[in-house]
């Protein structure tokens, strides 16, 4: 985004968007580590949660100091991580489906699900952090293209089913009062270590997303700095 609009428009535009970006994944990146506490406390209740979010931030800028084939590296096993967890939740929650707590199919209309997806879009911007790291990938004239349409499409088969499963194992009321779903979920269908390794998956996914968002306002200064639009 920002070497598109500091080309196409100038330096003046190009700065507020690479600033606008750094910004925001800084701020993304505070986000992820804030829920990263929470969840920690489903372990260690009594974790004071700024101090294990400032511990994992830390760790995370640490490793990607070290370069951009270590935090790569992190990512890729994390990422493989959580396929498999989120397969084995669905593997196992698709049997302990109740297609009567599927019904009604739509019960609060279409507005509900325009609101929804507005919401769940959230999700899904993560798509376009990964051209910022173009310098970093093989051959990104073929390979940056299919990696954006998997991790969108990817993704979204995953949601469509893993709410499959838990609607069809909880009532929408329950889920709804839940702080964890999935864990809840799991713990229905799977019994306690589903339960263990869905709140893991949580932690997994906060530390996933902060290590994308650091890795990709690294990139976004470097390209600042080299158009002269940023000092350090």
């Amino acid at each position: 985004s920002y070497y598109y609009v500091n080309r196409s428009l100038g330096s003046f535009f190009g700065s507020i968007v690479g600033w606008g970006m750094w910004m925001g994944l800084m701020f993304a990146t505070a986000f992820y580590m804030l829920g990263f506490g929470q969840y920690m406390t489903y372990f260690f209740g009594d974790l004071p949660v700024a101090t294990s979010a400032l511990v994992m931030a830390g760790l995370l800028v640490f490793i990607n100091y070290r370069g951009a084939k270590e935090a790569s590296f992190f990512q890729h096993l994390i990422v493989v991580g959580l396929i498999a967890m989120i397969s084995v939740f669905i593997a196992f929650g698709v049997f302990e489906v109740d297609m009567s707590t599927l019904k009604p199919f739509n019960p609060k209309g279409w507005g509900a699900v325009a609101t929804l997806s507005a919401t769940l879009y959230v999700s899904f911007i993560g798509f376009e952090v990964i051209a910022t790291s173009a310098e970093e990938i093989k051959e990104p004239g073929v390979n940056l293209p299919l990696a954006i349409i998997a991790s969108v499409l990817t993704p979204m088969l995953l949601y469509v089913l893993v709410m499959f499963v838990s609607t069809g194992v909880l009532p929408v009321d329950a889920l709804a009062e839940s702080n964890i779903p999935v864990a809840d979920v799991a713990l229905e269908a799977m019994g306690e270590w589903g339960s263990l390794m869905m709140v893991l998956g949580a932690v997994l996914a906060t530390v996933s997303s902060a290590n994308a968002s650091i890795l990709s306002a690294a990139r976004v200064n470097y390209a600042m700095g080299r158009d002269k639009l940023f000092s350090g």
